[in-house]
């Protein structure tokens, strides 16, 4: 897993935290862990975990995970929509920038 600090951002900059690395490596409990820490959500950057009915091979967090600690973009598809990358790009920052209003500080 990597923790990345974008260089030049500014003490003002609203926090963003990427976590990323390889499947199986506890990035969705360390999301929830932060998530019970600090007033965030969680935004799913996975590409399988956007579609419905695709759970088994996903690693789609389980209902009980998903009420403790909701995520966003997951299951906002159907299995036979497409969803590009420019789309997931549109939808994460305007979820972003509406994230940004409730949690202002």
């Amino acid at each position: 897993m990597s923790l990345i600090v974008q260089q030049g951002a500014s003490p003002d900059d609203p926090l963003a935290v990427f976590i990323m690395g390889p499947t199986a490596t506890g990035k969705t409990d360390l999301a929830i862990a932060l998530a019970e820490e600090l007033p965030m959500d969680i935004i799913s950057v996975d590409s399988a975990m956007v579609y419905r009915h695709m759970d088994i091979g996903s690693a789609k967090p389980d209902a009980a995970t998903l009420d403790a600690a909701p995520h966003h973009l997951i299951d906002i598809r159907n299995p036979w929509e497409s969803y590009s990358a420019g789309q997931f790009c549109a939808d994460a920052r305007e979820l972003i920038a509406l994230l940004q209003e409730e949690y202002p500080e």
